[in-house]
């Protein structure tokens, strides 16, 4: 499924790999590389900067003797080259909070890993603030833009390999993982839309994942078969080119000066069936023949009324272009055969089929959609020859040009 890039939640811009990729820390390999790793310090704000200088007493003696030296230098923060307030850092990598010591994790003793002075100081109670949000959002980092949108991207970093095979492993989204920093930022009821999101998203891929295994097991069962298709449905039909001349005595000769209007007329839906023959000459190529009967003409909306009918035998030749499993777009030609034609005014009827051409040619364009042996149609058939034979047909003009809409349902069976 294509999820769309860049989801909005509440005001804030989201990448959809938050909600689609597996992460979860594996510190016992890692041993906090990412607070080692990099070019520049972690992105701090006006206020956080505010907090950890206060905070910078109770984590002194924590700190490097090379740590110290820069924040006596510098400062906690600085501006790196792309204008950001970052952290300070150590020999260009480093950060400045950085601090190591042996730990136990999950019964087995790691050594010399890194830990943030900061977030130690907090969790032993020494101070009010833990760290940068920036830090514990990460590998989510977040852009302010010019127009105080804020968007969050997914950063990848190779450092972090071993957090991806473990996320993938426990089939941990990163939004999961990152639950308790993403409710610190943006606060619950944000962080519960965003979940209700990635669910409905979640669904919705299951739902198509399980859609295309089925119709992709379909599709390659008929790879280089034949098939043909019983096919019944209706069809809407109407006439493009009818005028009315204006003249007053039936015997009148038209000529190309007689005044002319255009005929009010309207669709008629009728019945229509046949069945379809297709050869698939490549997975997603084929080519198709036909025979159908359909009832077709139109509603006359002018004076007096009545209902045209067209009784015909058609025989569409059609290349078959299947875009997805099951979904094929289609067009060709159609060649038709009138064996009936009648206006009906209510109980009475009359025979036109002395006053139309028995053979018309069209162009059908449309498209299918198949779900195991059963195939949904739907077609457009524009007329491009003229069924009208004469000048004079009860008033009318002498252009008929049929455009029908043939919707069917069918079933197919291999040959």
């Amino acid at each position: 499924m294509n999820i769309p890039p860049i989801l909005e939640i509440d005001g804030v811009l989201v990448s959809s790999d938050i909600l689609t990729e597996r992460f979860c820390c594996d510190y016992a390999k890692c041993k906090g590389i990412c607070c080692v790793e990099g070019d520049a310090g972690a992105p701090v704000t006006l206020d956080e900067i505010g907090e950890i200088e206060q905070s910078v007493d109770q984590i002194w003696n924590d700190l490097s003797a090379s740590a110290q030296s820069v924040i006596d230098q510098q400062g906690v923060a600085y501006t790196d080259r792309e204008g950001d307030l970052v952290t300070s850092i150590v020999g260009g990598k480093d950060c400045v909070f950085t601090c190591y010591a042996d730990m136990e994790l999950d019964g087995k003793k790691v050594s010399n890993c890194c830990l943030c002075a900061l977030e130690k100081a907090y969790r032993a109670g020494k101070t009010r603030f833990c760290k940068p949000i920036s830090c514990a959002l990460y590998p989510i980092r977040e852009k302010r833009f010019s127009n105080n949108l804020i968007g969050l991207n997914y950063n990848r970093w190779t450092v972090c390999k071993d957090a991806v095979a473990l996320g993938k492993q426990l089939d941990m989204p990163l939004y999961r993982f990152l639950a308790e920093p993403l409710k610190r930022r943006f606060g619950e009821e944000w962080y519960k839309e965003l979940c209700e999101v990635a669910e409905m998203l979640k669904r919705t891929l299951l739902i198509i994942v399980c859609l295309f295994s089925l119709l992709s097991v379909d599709a390659q069962s008929r790879q280089h078969t034949w098939t043909i298709t019983p096919r019944v449905g209706v069809n809407s039909s109407d006439v493009r080119g009818q005028r009315w001349y204006l003249y007053e005595d039936d015997e009148e000769t038209i000529t190309k000066d007689t005044p002319t209007r255009d005929m009010a007329t309207g669709r008629k839906w009728d019945f229509t069936a046949g069945f379809d023959v297709e050869g698939l000459i490549t997975r997603r190529f084929g080519l198709s023949a036909g025979v159908f009967f359909s009832d077709e003409g139109y509603r006359n909306k002018d004076e007096g009324g009545g209902t045209v009918h067209l009784r015909m035998i058609s025989v569409p030749i059609l290349a078959n272009y299947y875009v997805l499993p099951g979904l094929a777009v289609k067009g060709g030609v159609q060649m038709s055969g009138l064996i009936d034609g009648q206006i009906h005014y209510g109980e009475t009827s009359q025979s036109i089929l002395n006053s139309t051409k028995t053979f018309s040619v069209g162009i059908p364009v449309g498209a299918s959609f198949d779900y195991r042996n059963v195939s949904l149609d739907m077609r457009y058939v524009i007329g491009i020859t003229d069924l009208c034979d004469v000048r004079k047909i009860n008033r009318v003009g002498d252009h008929w040009y049929t455009n029908s809409i043939w919707i069917t349902l069918g079933y197919r069976i291999n040959l």
